[in-house]
């Protein structure tokens, strides 16, 4: 059966035409063509309207759908991106200070249970890692300073043993020179010094190890000339002790400590700062008060004088020589100022 409005096929039993929506008549009067045509046409066109209007309504509701669903997820995406970054600058946090990551985990572990967790083990993790530091840098630091104090001990251990050595020659040096006195004749060219008895001339090395006093080390490399001679001043504890006369006769360029000792020459300043006091012939030191009667009693009449006075200053000089030529110097010189021995000398150089 056909439906007479729209000229659909329709069932036999339907009542309504599932296509135009109107009420089939079965013994209804044919409605003309023309008018048929036209219902038909118009009520296609209402009805294609009808759908036309709904479906972008539809659709417009459905891409608000969309739209909301499009902001909502952003909005959670845009939160989650928020509690993550929140959890990873607690986690780094509670890792680097532990007590702070123990205090994020109580405060947060209700209302935030993720950023808790998270923190709690970063704390741990940073707690047991700082642990395990500390024993290393630890350990490294006893082991350096064990290594360090063995070596401060060995070093004070030589230097110990350096001293008892040297100590042990003083008092084996002491102990032969334990009775010795001074000579009252010059020309036997001896001096003591803290009990040592030195003949001049001597080497460097015999007046070091007697006495203590030293050249200072740029004066120990420099090189004299053969059978040339210089000044070299001595020290002790840093202190002028000694002047000295130095002469080379090796045969060839040598250093000063390897040349010899023909002069020595100490002075009241020198005692009066803590050098040593030579002892020289007669038992006369520098420093000391004495007339020139003693003088001359211990070495009769000078072979040379030099006098000089001004304003209270009082000089004289006794010097004592021995048969001299070009190739020898044997003297010995005493000078006093204002009746205290200034300065003196005794000086035995001679030129193979």
């Amino acid at each position: 059966m056909f439906c007479k409005w729209c000229g659909k096929q329709v069932d036999d039993d339907t009542k309504f035409c599932p296509n135009c929506g109107k009420e089939i008549l079965k013994d209804e009067k044919e409605v003309s063509d023309e008018k048929v045509s036209s219902t038909t046409e118009e009520e296609i066109t209402t009805q294609n309207s009808a759908n036309q209007v709904v479906e972008p309504v539809k659709e417009e509701k459905a891409s608000d759908n969309q739209n909301t669903e499009t902001v909502n997820e952003t909005k959670s995406s845009d939160n989650s991106s928020t509690s993550e970054k929140v959890d990873i600058g607690f986690a780094i946090l509670s890792f680097f200070i532990p007590l702070v990551g123990l205090i994020i985990f109580f405060v947060k572990k209700d209302k935030e249970p993720k950023t808790a967790k998270a923190s709690g083990i970063c704390a741990i993790v940073g707690f047991l890692l700082g642990i395990i530091i500390s024993f290393i840098i630890t350990f490294l630091v006893i082991s350096g300073g064990l290594k360090m104090s063995e070596k401060m001990v060995d070093k004070s251990l030589n230097t110990f043993d350096k001293v008892i050595e040297k100590s042990d020659d003083v008092t084996d040096y002491n102990e032969e020179n334990k009775d010795i006195d001074v000579s009252n004749d010059w020309d036997v060219y001896e001096f003591i010094v803290n009990g040592y008895e030195i003949e001049l001339p001597c080497s460097y090395d015999d007046l070091k190890k007697a006495t203590g006093f030293s050249m200072k080390s740029s004066d120990e490399n420099s090189v004299l000339s053969n059978n040339y001679y210089t000044i070299v001043n001595m020290y002790k504890n840093d202190k002028l002790a000694l002047y000295t006369e130095i002469l080379n006769d090796t045969g060839g360029d040598a250093k000063y400590t390897e040349g010899k000792i023909t002069r020595v020459s100490q002075s009241k300043y020198q005692v009066s700062n803590g050098a040593d006091k030579i002892v020289f012939p007669g038992g006369l030191t520098a420093g000391e008060e004495i007339t020139i009667d003693k003088i001359k009693e211990l070495f009769g009449e000078p072979t040379d004088t030099n006098e000089y006075s001004s304003d209270g200053y009082e000089s004289l000089t006794y010097t004592y020589n021995a048969d001299t030529s070009w190739t020898t110097t044997n003297y010995f010189e005493i000078k006093v100022v204002n009746g205290v021995i200034d300065e003196i000398t005794l000086d035995n150089r001679n030129y193979k």
